[in-house]
């Protein structure tokens, strides 16, 4: 799909992954997705954002379990947020690892206090 795209994929965790950009390619035989331009994806309390991101599925599952952010990106939760050269999200267990250049903003006590 090419212009303003948007899919909602299930994850490995059954959780919904949402996924915006200008381009998307989705191969149904490795069951891997390709996005590019503008890419923003919003899974469960993580919002990433950056220039080209590829989603892969569980061997196993077939159902989305990684998603690899490459070129500056970033991702925010609850607040804070982490910019890296590539951000690697997974599902199952939910974390992610931020490489390269990596620039963390975590707000003070004070701020989350007078909210």
């Amino acid at each position: 799909s090419q212009g303003n795209t948007y899919s909602d994929v299930k994850s490995e965790d059954g959780t919904n992954i949402k996924v915006w950009a200008k381009y998307q390619q989705y191969n149904k035989k490795s069951g891997i997705i390709l996005a590019s331009g503008n890419v923003k994806i919003v899974y469960d309390d993580y919002t990433a954002w950056g220039p080209r991101a590829t989603a892969f599925p569980d061997p196993s599952t077939g159902k989305l379990n990684k998603i690899v952010f490459q070129g500056r990106s970033k991702i925010a939760q609850n607040g804070r947020t982490i910019e890296a050269n590539q951000i690697t999200m997974t599902m199952a267990p939910k974390n992610f690892t931020a490489e390269g250049n990596v620039v963390t903003t975590i707000p003070n006590a004070k701020q989350l206090n007078d909210n």
